[in-house]
């Protein structure tokens, strides 16, 4: 097995130059498309800025998987190196979105980050954000990575309950919490509700003291869908509300650390509630608390060293025997994948969107 470290201190240091030029990477991270910035740093060989400074590259939810994972675990020290092409007879980590530009020989084993894409068909191992998706030995659930810099809940609040927030895009938001009369049934019963489409404040949970996200989608893809709104509640020191998810269900404990609401009227029985109950709100913050200690970028660096160290490499040592040597072999094999990947691709879509119609279709919505 390859070192864990490069080296006992934080990549970037002068020491660590050194050991990486000596040491071979367990984990290739291939983005074809890098920022300008990152792909100057590369070229030259220098080392990229801190996680916490990389934050603008990290938005889109294919940096946010390769080049986030990337920096992240290279700044805390283990064997990994960004490249923009694939590795032959290595490991290679890289997004659904990025498969198609990776050339046609493939020559190396692949894990893909699935995020909320279609099954992926064209890899050798595959990484799902929801518990849903993980089937058989060559998949594995990991939770994303938690917002960037984030800025938690003023303990000046207390245990108050009079601000719900939304921090995301709208259109993930169910209709219903967008209208006007919620709101006024929100400030009725005593809160101000506020929708923050601004992605530059996706990390600001300062005035917020409940955290409420409902999305309004077909099941089939709610299933894809990660934890990260119910881990950035409990990391900015609020309780959430979340609508019913399976990725939400696998981590959180209902009514203990968060609540489970798929309408309007459930969202207001349950901020009611808690309101009329201080010490059941002070409850289920520190429940959050205590969740959220599970849930920081030390904890997600070391499952995610687990899995490259675990059954990453153990699938890729199987991979290794069967095709390494077997130039042909691999070739049907990715000829294959490469049409199962097409039609898991169009059946996941079409799926979704008669799911989506068929919804529509219905009086309520629903």
């Amino acid at each position: 097995m390859v070192p864990r470290f490069w080296a006992d201190t934080p990549y970037g240091d002068t020491d660590l130059e050194g050991h990486k030029a000596r040491m071979e990477p367990l984990v290739y991270f291939v983005s074809p498309e890098l920022h300008e910035d990152i792909r100057v740093l590369l070229q030259a060989g220098r080392p990229l800025p801190p996680p916490e400074e990389c934050r603008t590259y990290f938005r889109r939810g294919i940096n946010a998987w390769v080049l986030q994972t990337y920096r992240r675990l290279a700044h805390a020290g283990y064997a990994v190196e960004l490249v923009q092409q694939l590795q032959p007879g290595k490991i290679n980590f890289t997004h659904y979105d990025f498969l198609p530009k990776l050339g046609p020989a493939l020559d190396g084993f692949i894990v893909a980050a699935r995020a909320d894409r279609a099954p992926v068909g064209l890899c050798d191992f595959q990484v799902v954000q929801s518990p849903a998706n993980a089937k058989g030995r060559a998949s594995a659930f990991i939770a994303h990575w938690p917002v960037t810099d984030m800025q938690p809940r003023d303990p000046a609040r207390g245990n108050d309950l009079t601000t719900a927030a939304y921090l995301g895009r709208p259109v993930n938001l169910s209709r219903e919490f967008l209208s006007d009369n919620f709101t006024q049934r929100m400030k009725d019963i005593g809160i101000d509700w506020r929708v923050e489409p601004n992605e530059e404040r996706w990390n600001d949970y300062r005035a917020a003291d409940a955290v409420l996200a409902v999305r309004d989608i077909p099941k089939l893809f709610l299933k894809t869908k990660p934890t990260s709104k119910l881990v950035n509640a409990w990391l900015g020191g609020c309780v959430p509300l979340m609508g019913p998810e399976p990725a939400y269900r696998h981590v959180g404990d209902e009514g203990r650390d968060y609540f489970e609401v798929a309408t309007p009227d459930d969202a207001l029985r349950v901020l009611r509630e808690l309101k009329a109950d201080p010490a059941r709100l002070a409850a289920v913050r520190q429940a959050g608390a205590e969740k959220a200690a599970r849930h920081t970028v030390e904890a997600r660096c070391a499952e995610w060293w687990a899995l490259f160290e675990g059954p990453i490499s153990e699938e890729f040592d199987r991979w290794q025997k069967r095709y390494a040597s077997q130039s042909g072999r691999l070739g049907r094999r990715r000829a294959f994948q490469r049409r199962r990947h097409k039609v898991l691709h169009r059946w996941f879509w079409t799926r979704s969107h008669l799911a989506d119609r068929k919804k529509r279709l219905r009086p309520d919505g629903r």
